[in-house]
C-alpha cells in the first residue's frame, strides 16, 4: 500500500443475501505492515505508513473491520429470511388468447393505465407485488407502478395522500422478458386484512396481455398516464364473459406477500367449482373470528381439469393441467402451509361432451387417483399438508351452448365414475384428510346438488359457497385457541336460513368475480355459470380500450405443460433475525461513525506532518 492511499468503502448491499453471507463467514482480518484490510468484503480501513502509526490506531482500523463485518453478517441474515414473506392475495395466470390455425390472438395495451382493487387476507408491515409474463412471447414493460389505499372494492377511487411508488430493482420503469416474472421492491406500508389496496401501473407503448388472472380482483383501465389520479376517468372494468357470466380480466399481477410475523397461507387450487368467492370467504370467516395471520390464495381456473391441458379455440383460458401447474401455483406460494384441491370432475365430463368428444383425451379412475398421488407426494415432500374437497352432484347440468345447445347429458356410467373417485377420496391414508360436502346434496335425488345452493346444476349460488366453506372441518386450517365463527353467523347474524326457500341474497363478499346472475342480454332461457363455456362472439379493441373477449363454449383447453419446479415452504419466524436486524442498523451507525473519525484523524496527521516538514 502506498503513503496517502485513500481509504474507501464499497458498498455490499447490493450483493445477493447469500453472497454478503459469503463475505462474513470468508472475511479474514489480514495484518500487513501499517495497513489494516478487510479482505473478501473489499471494505478496507486504511491507515498510511508513518512514524505516527500506533498500535492504538491499529486496533482502531480492526475495531472498525468487525463492526462492518457483523453488521454485513446481520442485515445478511435478515435479507435472507424469505420465510417472512407471506403470500395474502393472489390470482391464477392462464394464457388469455384465442388460438386459430396457430395463430394466437389476445387483448392489448397502449397508453394505458390499470388500476387493480384487490383485498389481502392477512395484515402485515411491508408489502410487495409480483408482475408475470409467464405465457408472453415478447417483453412486457411497465412505465410506472405505485400502491395506495383504495376507498373501497366498488370503485377504483385511492386514498392520494397515501400512495407509495413502487420500484423493480430500483427503477421505476422497468420490463419482465417473456415467460419471466418480477418482484417489486419491498416497501414499508401496514396493511390490514380485507382491507382494499389499489395497484396501478401505466403502460406507454403497445403490448400484447398474454397472461391474465380470471379471479380474485377488479381492473379498471382508462388512456393515458393517470398513475395519481383519484380516481381513473373515463375507465371502464376490464372482464371475460364466459357463458353469459362476467370474470374480471387481471393483466400482469399475480401475486401480492406480506412481511408478517408468526403467519402462514393457504391455498385452493382447483376447477370452475373453486374458481369463486370460496377461499375469499373462508378469509372472512378467519378475519372474522380474529384471525388474521392465516393468508388465503385462489388458484383454481375455471375449466381446469387434474390431469390434462385442453384442446381447442380458446382452451388456453382453462389453464394447464393442474398436475403441471401445481408447483407453480400451489407449492412455490410464500409461506404456504395447507393446499385444498377441489379437481377431477372435468376429466370425467369434457370427453363426455359434445363439442370435446374425440379432443379431449379420456381419464379412468386409476388415472385419476394417481393425478391425486402426484399432488400428495409433492405437497408432502415439501412439508405441506394436502386435504381433498368431494366431486359434488352435477346432475341437471347441461354445458347448454348458445350455438349448440345440450352439450351433456348425465348418465350413471359417467356418475359412477365420479363416485368411484369420491371413494378413494374418502377412504385413502395418503391426503392429510377431505371435505365432505354432501350438504349439498338434494335430498329427493343425491345425484343432485339443492335448488338453493346451484345456478346451473354443477357451480354454486352464493348459498353454496357459503355451505362449503363452513363444511371444511375447522382443524383442517389451523389449530386455534378459539372456535371459529362460523361464516353463516357472520353474514345472516341471528337469522340463519334453513335452506329451505330461496332467502334473500347475502351481501355479495369481498373480490366477488363469479356472479350468479344471468345475463338478460343472452338470448338462453337457462342462467348458466359455466366458467369452462364460452360463447363465439369477439370484439375489436381500440388503444387503452377494453375488449371483453366472448369465448367460444364449445372449445377445451390446450397450452403446453408448464416446467415444474421445486418449492420453498416458510411460516417459521425468528424474533433473533429481527434482533440481528435491530443491532445490525446500530454497528452499521456506530462503523459510519469510526469511518469519519478515522479519515478525520488521519486527515489531521497527514496535514501535522506535512507541516513538520
Amino acid at each position: 500500500m502506498q503513503n496517502g492511499a485513500s481509504p474507501y468503502f464499497t458498498p455490499f448491499f447490493g450483493r445477493s443475501a447469500a453472497a454478503r453471507k459469503n463475505i462474513f463467514l470468508k472475511g479474514i482480518i489480514i495484518l500487513h505492515s501499517d495497513d489494516i484490510i478487510c479482505s473478501r468484503y473489499r471494505c478496507r480501513a486504511i491507515i498510511s505508513e508513518g512514524d505516527y502509526m500506533t498500535k492504538l490506531k491499529r486496533a482502531f482500523a480492526a475495531v472498525l473491520c468487525i463492526i462492518l463485518m457483523l453488521s454485513a453478517f446481520s442485515v445478511g441474515a435478515y435479507a435472507a429470511d424469505d420465510s417472512r414473506w407471506v403470500g395474502a392475495w393472489s390470482t391464477t395466470p392462464v394464457e388469455a388468447v384465442v388460438e386459430s390455425n396457430g395463430v394466437k390472438l389476445s387483448d392489448f395495451l397502449m397508453n394505458s393505465t390499470v388500476r387493480i382493487i384487490l383485498k389481502p387476507t392477512i395484515s402485515g408491515t411491508r408489502v410487495r407485488f409480483k408482475i408475470s409474463n409467464r405465457f408472453g412471447n415478447t417483453a412486457i414493460k411497465i412505465n410506472g407502478i405505485n400502491v395506495a389505499r383504495a376507498v373501497g372494492e366498488d370503485s377504483n377511487e385511492i386514498l392520494t395522500e397515501t400512495i407509495i411508488p413502487l420500484k423493480v430493482r430500483g427503477a421505476e420503469s422497468f420490463s419482465v422478458a417473456a415467460g419471466e416474472y418480477a418482484y417489486t421492491d419491498p416497501v414499508d406500508m401496514k396493511v390490514e386484512a380485507l382491507d382494499a389496496i389499489a395497484v396501478t401501473y401505466y403502460v406507454s407503448a403497445y403490448q400484447q396481455m398474454r397472461t391474465e388472472g380470471f379471479v380474485g380482483a377488479k381492473a379498471y383501465i382508462t388512456t393515458g398516464n393517470k398513475l395519481t389520479e383519484k380516481t381513473l376517468s373515463n375507465s371502464v372494468l376490464a372482464k371475460n364473459e364466459i357463458s353469459g357470466l362476467a370474470y374480471n380480466t387481471i393483466p400482469y399481477l399475480i401475486n401480492m406477500d406480506v412481511w408478517a410475523s408468526d403467519a402462514s397461507s393457504i391455498v385452493f387450487i382447483g376447477d370452475s367449482t373453486l374458481a369463486n368467492d370460496i377461499p375469499v370467504l373462508v378469509a372472512q370467516k378467519l378475519v372474522g373470528s380474529g384471525v388474521k395471520n392465516i393468508g388465503v390464495l385462489q388458484q383454481a381456473v375455471a375449466g381446469n381439469r387434474l390431469l390434462y391441458d385442453g384442446v381447442g379455440l380458446i382452451g388456453n383460458i382453462y389453464g394447464p393441467a393442474t398436475v403441471d401447474r401445481f408447483a407453480d401455483d400451489a407449492i412455490k406460494q410464500k409461506g404456504v402451509s395447507k393446499i385444498f384441491v377441489k379437481v377431477g370432475v372435468n376429466d370425467i365430463l369434457h370427453p363426455r361432451t359434445k363439442s370435446m368428444k374425440g379432443k379431449a383425451p379420456e381419464a379412468s379412475v386409476e388415472d385419476i387417483i394417481n393425478g391425486y398421488k402426484k399432488l400428495i407426494h409433492d405437497a408432502h415432500k415439501n412439508g405441506i399438508q394436502i386435504y381433498f374437497f368431494e366431486i359434488t352432484p352435477w346432475k341437471g347440468y347441461t354445458r347448454e351452448l348458445l350455438t349448440s345447445g345440450v352439450d351433456l347429458t348425465w348418465d350413471e356410467e359417467a356418475q359412477s365414475v365420479c363416485d368411484e373417485v369420491n371413494e378413494w377420496i374418502r377412504t385413502n391414508k395418503e391426503s392429510d384428510g377431505y371435505i365432505d360436502l354432501s350438504v349439498l346434496r338434494d335430498e329427493s335425488d343425491i345425484f343432485k346438488l339443492k335448488d338453493i345452493f346451484t345456478i346451473d346444476g354443477a357451480h354454486f349460488a352464493t348459498e353454496g359457497q357459503i355451505e362449503a366453506v363452513d363444511a371444511i372441518p375447522e382443524k383442517f386450517l389451523g389449530d386455534f385457541k378459539e372456535a371459529l365463527t362460523p361464516l353463516k353467523t357472520l353474514i345472516y347474524g341471528n337469522n340463519i336460513p334453513s335452506w329451505g326457500e330461496k332467502t334473500e341474497k347475502p351481501e355479495t363478499p369481498a373480490n366477488s368475480l363469479t356472479p350468479a346472475v344471468k345475463d338478460e342480454t343472452k338470448p338462453s332461457e337457462k342462467p348458466s355459470q359455466n366458467a369452462e363455456e364460452t360463447s363465439e362472439e369477439d370484439t375489436t379493441q381500440s388503444a387503452g380500450e377494453v375488449i371483453n373477449i366472448n369465448h367460444n363454449p364449445g372449445a377445451a383447453d390446450g397450452i403446453s405443460n408448464m416446467q415444474v419446479g421445486t418449492a420453498v415452504k416458510g411460516n417459521s419466524n425468528s424474533s433473533l433475525k429481527t434482533l440481528l436486524f435491530v443491532i445490525s442498523g446500530i454497528l452499521l451507525l456506530l462503523a459510519l461513525t469510526a469511518g469519519v473519525i478515522a479519515a478525520v484523524f488521519i486527515a489531521s496527521k497527514k496535514r501535522g506532518k506535512k507541516t513538520v516538514k
